[in-house]
């Protein structure tokens, strides 16, 4: 037996070799053996490293993403990108209001027909044009002004001033018929019923402003800064540690299936790579998810950024829905890592994931074609300086981490992140008087 139910068994089975219940694990696998079959058994093995010297044939219902059929599609989502770019307003800068909540728009249009991306005024001037800017989104100032949203809003607000670095916002939607549409994507066959996600929108914002800012790191709305970010000697920028990237993501918060990147927290370089994955990601919009199509891009990235991209064939199948991919993808990444990396000469350095093979958790770097960071959930080790804290979830429950997506009502790990703690020791000040 193949399919869905398998891949629910073997994200079991992965968790359990996670948690080292080996025992348990092996007895359960039998009898899967039995119930099942072997396809829903291979999960208990160590990962079969692929070799890196040559690729594999790719079945009928596999896609190889080569160099000219990415660039072919890309070509098309830059298109499309820079048409539907044209409707957003990049023009418009926002103070902030304490009394009562909102913003001030200084044009004094609060509401626009038309998405906006607005420069946030944080009442300082930014020392450096070389530190990173942050970027959040809502689709409009009433879901901004809820209770957890404008908190999190606050402490971005507070934290980029405190070092001094911009800080945006998209406000606003696009028109139904440019949201919802869907694109021809050979490696990623949308079966999603009609109707996309409003937060695809952070691709085009990202693509937006890299005009204008060089290093950008978006954060959800209900994502924010913990106390370890405010601690001097350390740097949101300091995570952007590989010149040669220019995308880092991370993967999940504490608990929950594993995924290859989580779209809540992202930090991007302006780079021709990087205009083409944005255009692409926000082309092959499919769905409820956001993160179906971020993880096709990064797929095709990677597979077309290799001399041979037969290494790494993509199933439209797997990619057609989110519940598939959901259980699927990150599997699918750890068995190809090795291959991929080999084939781009990443073989002789460091940032190998760490465990990633076996465990599906990165626990130490990853770097893949594009080049391409996954960003540890474990504290950064780098050369010549002392550990970083994770910068969104670390394995360790109790381990501090420089960022938190935890809603307001809501706690990570063991204390890892309190949603109640999101302005707690001025961490949003002079905004918000957490007294």
């Amino acid at each position: 037996r193949t399919g869905y139910d398998c891949w629910l068994l073997q994200g079991v089975l992965r968790e359990m070799r996670a948690e080292g219940g080996v025992r348990a694990m092996r007895l359960l696998g039998v009898v899967l053996c039995v119930l099942f079959g072997w396809q829903c058994t291979r999960a208990w093995r160590k990962p079969r490293r692929v070799a890196a010297s040559r690729s594999r044939p790719a079945s009928s219902a596999e896609v190889v993403v080569s160099r000219e059929l990415y660039e072919n599609v890309t070509s098309a989502a830059l298109a499309e990108a820079r048409r539907v770019a044209r409707e957003v307003d990049g023009t418009c800068v926002a103070g902030i209001s304490t009394e009562p909540r909102g913003l001030l728009f200084v044009d004094g249009v609060g509401k626009a027909t038309t998405p906006r991306l607005c420069r946030v005024d944080l009442g300082v001037e930014v020392e450096s044009s070389s530190k990173a800017s942050v970027l959040m989104m809502v689709n409009s100032v009433s879901y901004l002004l809820l209770e957890g949203n404008w908190l999190a809003f606050v402490n971005k607000a507070a934290y980029c001033r405190a070092t001094r670095r911009r800080f945006y916002v998209w406000i606003g939607e696009l028109r139904a018929s440019v949201r919802d549409a869907r694109n021809p994507v050979p490696w990623m066959r949308c079966a999603h019923a009609t109707g996309n996600t409003l937060n695809i929108y952070k691709a085009l914002a990202f693509l937006v402003l890299l005009d204008t800012e060089s290093e950008i790191v978006y954060m959800d709305a209900d994502a924010w800064f913990s106390d370890s970010a405010f601690r001097r000697g350390i740097e949101l920028d300091d995570y952007l540690f590989r010149p040669e990237a220019f995308l880092f993501g991370n993967q999940n918060r504490y608990g929950g299936p594993r995924i290859p990147m989580n779209g809540g927290i992202l930090a991007l370089r302006r780079t021709r790579a990087a205009e083409k994955f944005l255009a692409l990601w926000f082309y092959s919009r499919c769905g409820p998810h956001d993160q179906l199509p971020l993880w096709a891009t990064l797929f095709a990235t990677a597979a077309a950024a290799t001399p041979d991209p037969g290494l790494f064939p993509l199933s439209p199948a797997l990619l057609s829905r989110y519940k598939y991919a959901h259980h699927r993808a990150v599997e699918i990444l750890a068995d190809a890592a090795d291959a991929l990396r080999a084939a781009v000469g990443f073989d002789s350095q460091p940032w190998d994931g760490g465990h990633f093979r076996e465990t599906h958790i990165v626990d130490a770097p990853l770097e893949l074609p594009g080049p391409i960071v996954i960003l540890p959930t474990a504290p950064l080790a780098l050369p010549g300086r002392a550990p970083l804290p994770a910068l969104r979830s670390d394995l360790n429950a109790s381990a501090p981490t420089f960022c938190c997506h935890t809603r307001l009502d809501k706690e990570e790990g063991h204390k890892q992140c309190l949603g109640s703690h999101i302005c707690s020791t001025h961490k949003c000040a002079p905004f918000y008087d957490s007294s």
